[in-house]
């Protein structure tokens, strides 16, 4: 299996990383916890010193998913089949109705 993310290892983890296939909507902020993260000081350091890249790789990924949502292609499509945007498809503004196919 192959990270559709960035990778962020970790002493304990060396193959850890963000894993874009799990990004999740929040539409209010007061669901967000900003105490301590559970993650090393090396990896909040890679994230810090990456985070232009991954948040351009991230709406990308975002991009391309409605873009093949609205053509009814996600389960056709390796890189979004396990991806927790079909939750948000209302959020995303996404037109094609999956319950169509069969």
């Amino acid at each position: 299996m192959y990270l559709i993310g960035f990778p962020v290892p970790s002493l304990s983890k060396p193959k850890a990383g963000l894993d874009y296939r799990y990004i999740m909507i929040i539409n209010d902020v007061s669901y967000i916890r900003f105490d301590t993260p559970k993650i090393s000081n090396r990896q909040i350091k890679i994230i810090e010193n990456n985070y232009e890249t991954i948040e351009k790789e991230a709406i990308e990924y975002i991009k391309s998913y409605i873009r093949v949502a609205n053509k009814g292609r996600i389960d056709r499509t390796a890189r979004f089949r396990e991806s927790s945007l079909i939750n948000f498809h209302k959020e995303l503004n996404i037109i094609y109705d999956n319950k169509d196919t069969t």
